[in-house]
């Protein structure tokens, strides 16, 4: 759809402008050339094209010595449906993320790429957290503690401290990533990590900043 078009269509759907903006930008950026085998970072379209969360899990999958490469027991250990695992399965062979090497030996392409989400279209975002909010309540009803560790605090915070909070988090997570990832894997595992503001004064603060933020 052309610019206009999009600014057209979300005044009749009277979306807030921060919102119709936020399509108008995304409209804005040129296709990126999707090259995960050979990126470090998989691009806003990449991630478009595969918004639900078992995608990357097929691709973890299969690195378990266990992994058995078949539809049905994928859907199986994922609980979720053989036709989502077989159109996710296509999805990840046409963007070159998955590599069906022998029929009995499946390669994750992707590697050790990072997920970038600047460039998600609001919608896909909004499906990939509430994918994400679903796996997380599941496992905090039928998961045994033993195997999970959930928590989320809420406090008062200073922002001047938030940049330095950053660093923390991202070191956080890139070793918490390298342990778990020593010796032979046996299952696969999902890290949420947030730091987020709970209240509106920062964008009472910045006023139309913050949409662009």
């Amino acid at each position: 759809m052309t610019l206009r078009t999009i600014e057209a269509l979300g005044q009749a759907l009277r979306l807030p402008a921060s919102t119709i903006e936020r399509y108008v930008d995304h409209a804005r950026r040129e296709p990126e050339d999707i090259a995960p085998r050979n990126a470090s970072v998989l691009t806003g379209d990449t991630l478009a094209a595969i918004p639900d969360w078992y995608h990357f899990a097929i691709l973890e999958l299969t690195h378990l010595a266990e992994f058995q490469p078949d539809s049905r027991w994928i859907a199986r250990v994922l609980d979720i449906s053989v036709d989502e695992v077989n159109v996710a399965l296509q999805r990840l062979i046409r963007l070159d993320l998955l590599d069906m090497a022998a029929r009995d030996r499946w390669v994750d392409s992707a590697g050790d790429a990072r997920v970038s989400l600047q460039s998600l279209p609001p919608e896909t975002i909004d499906q990939r957290q509430a994918g994400s909010a679903r796996l997380s309540a599941s496992a905090a009803r039928f998961v045994p503690v033993t195997y999970r560790e959930q928590t989320s605090i809420t406090i008062a915070v200073n922002s001047s401290s938030l940049p330095r909070a950053f660093e923390i988090v991202s070191r956080f997570r890139q070793q918490l990533t390298d342990l778990l990832m020593e010796g032979e894997p046996d299952d696969v595992y999902q890290i949420e990590i947030a730091l987020f503001p709970v209240t509106t004064l920062k964008r009472e603060r910045t006023d139309r900043t913050w949409d662009a933020q």
